[in-house]
């Protein structure tokens, strides 16, 4: 599942005049009414860039994004700034191994990411999955074994 990228859409986006002044390269682009990236029809334009391709560690992400950003600053300023531009976001992606003894978690962003995510005007997201694949055992089992 790839879940590490910057996504900007709208409703009345021109992505083929936004693109076509820009050096951004969309890893995926759609219009309005086309059948795109598993949704039946798109009611917004817009395009996806995959900032990785393989899976990797959270602190990676944000280093990747914040030299992405850094890299194409007066790109992704013009992007968000562009007529028609509804939604502009990073997304970031981890996968949390979930226990019974798991309440809760919180995540902690780079200070220099969250600061040139504000400069361009992108709005970064986390999404974590949670995966009980990972847990051998039930942590809040308290049955016994031994009969002693």
């Amino acid at each position: 599942m790839k879940q590490f990228y910057i996504l900007a859409h709208g409703h009345l986006f021109d992505v083929e005049r936004f693109l076509a002044a820009s050096t951004l390269v969309p890893s995926l682009k759609w219009q309005v009414g086309q059948r795109s990236h598993g949704m039946l029809r798109a009611n917004t334009a817009g395009f996806i860039i995959y900032l990785a391709d393989e899976t990797m560690d959270y602190q990676a992400q944000q280093a990747i994004a914040l030299n992405f950003i850094r890299e194409n600053e007066q790109q992704l300023q013009s992007c968000k700034t562009f007529p028609g531009m509804d939604y502009f976001l990073l997304s970031l992606h981890f996968i949390l191994p979930l226990t019974d003894a798991m309440y809760g978690f919180a995540t902690n962003t780079n200070l220099d990411l969250l600061t040139a995510c504000v400069g361009v005007g992108l709005n970064p997201s986390v999404f974590v999955q949670f995966d009980r694949r990972t847990v051998e055992t039930n942590l809040l089992d308290t049955a016994q074994d031994d009969a002693d």
